[in-house]
């Protein structure tokens, strides 16, 4: 389904996952949602959201951190959001 969009607040930033097609594409972003960080895409919305987990892990510890990226994605609450 296109158009699916969902977001996130962790770790001081704005997390966003859309729906594009057959990929999900990724954006992150200041809380205000003004600067944009990091763009992406990955082919599943699990493997988008783990990217996107994964980046703010990476600004909060550091590149080389041993966090569960996929399974921290999974456990966040991913609020639908209006398509703007």
């Amino acid at each position: 389904m296109m158009g699916e969009k969902y977001r996130v607040a962790f770790a001081n930033l704005l997390l966003w996952v859309e729906r594009e097609r057959d990929t999900w594409a990724i954006r992150i972003s200041d809380l205000n949602g003004r600067e944009t960080l990091h763009q992406a895409v990955r082919d599943t919305f699990a493997a988008a959201k783990a990217e996107a987990v994964d980046f703010a892990l990476s600004q909060l510890f550091g590149p080389g951190h041993n966090k569960d990226s996929a399974r921290m994605a999974e456990s966040l609450s991913w609020d639908p959001a209006p398509l703007a």
